[in-house]
């Protein structure tokens, strides 16, 4: 007889344990056979685990720290882009260095970026996110990567989470409207026509370089004139670029993650990430004493 406390039922009980826990983390991860889709960038690849989850094997192209405008792959990211099923991009808009590549590629690739849309930094506006989705959704029934009934609920639930986000953020969003701000990176048009926010100026070009005189002229004089309350930047930027003007014009410089750099994985989190961009907009707009260089 085995007593309730003895050695033998605790390690029995320790055994159940750590096969419960394995079985969770093997349901987690896609099937060993599962098809590879590659997404070029981080958002894309949220996008198809909202919608395919563990039918297939999500890969993203581009690491953290790779620039979508201007990029080198390794010989071990040309071998993912060979190998996979579906390779989804937004198209040479955003990422020119795919266009020649994909053109050579054997594995069929889509692009996403709608052919009316004037900044391919879409994604960040929801209404234009579940138009991608609805594409991406029909080529992976259309590729035999995912059932069609399976599709179609996954595709519902992610359209429903993100009418629900873009009406959350809409109204948090409102009392904001009037509130000028500058933004290092020209990459968030589409958002803010959606919320009917007021980006007064922007660095053109690639946001990753030294900007010319006239442009930070410019950005400066915009400033002044449009009494601007704070600064976007990103994780790629220059940091010292960023901190250095929110000093200067006594701005709020405020981090925000448009290419959901850290971004968790799963279902849900193409949602969170569009939610946590709103939550960082809504920071450095809210009306309160400027805080020079603040940073979170």
């Amino acid at each position: 007889m085995t007593h309730p406390g003895s050695p033998v039922r605790a390690g029995r009980l320790r055994l159940l344990v750590c096969a419960l826990v394995s079985s969770l983390l093997l349901a987690a991860q896609p099937r060993a056979d599962a098809p590879v889709v590659v997404s070029s960038i981080r958002p894309l690849g949220l996008m198809v685990e909202a919608l395919a989850g563990e039918a297939v094997e999500s890969r993203v192209l581009l690491s953290a720290s790779a620039s979508p405008h201007d990029f080198m792959l390794r010989p071990s990211e040309r071998a993912a882009l060979a190998s996979a099923q579906l390779v989804i991009w937004m198209g040479p808009a955003l990422e020119r260095p795919l266009a020649d590549l994909l053109q050579r590629n054997a594995a069929p690739s889509l692009a996403l970026l709608p052919e009316a849309s004037t900044d391919p930094h879409v994604w960040l506006d929801p209404r234009a996110a579940i138009a991608m989705a609805q594409r991406l959704s029909a080529a992976l029934v259309e590729r035999g990567l995912l059932a069609q009934d399976e599709a179609a609920e996954r595709l519902a639930a992610f359209e429903a989470s993100l009418q629900e986000r873009e009406t959350l953020t809409a109204a948090v969003l409102a009392p904001l409207r009037t509130v000028p701000f500058l933004a290092l990176h020209d990459g968030y048009r589409p958002f803010v026509a959606r919320y009917g926010l007021r980006q007064v100026a922007a660095l053109p070009g690639d946001h990753e370089r030294q900007p010319g005189a006239r442009s930070l002229l410019a950005l400066r004089r915009a400033a002044r004139e449009s009494d601007a309350r704070c600064l976007l930047h990103e994780p790629g930027d220059n940091l010292s670029l960023a901190r250095g003007l929110a000093d200067d014009l006594g701005l709020r410089a405020v981090e925000v993650d448009p290419l959901a750099h850290h971004a968790d994985t799963g279902p849900e989190a193409f949602d969170a990430f569009l939610a946590r961009f709103a939550s960082d907009v809504q920071r450095c707009l809210t009306p309160a004493t400027p805080i020079p260089g603040d940073r979170p």
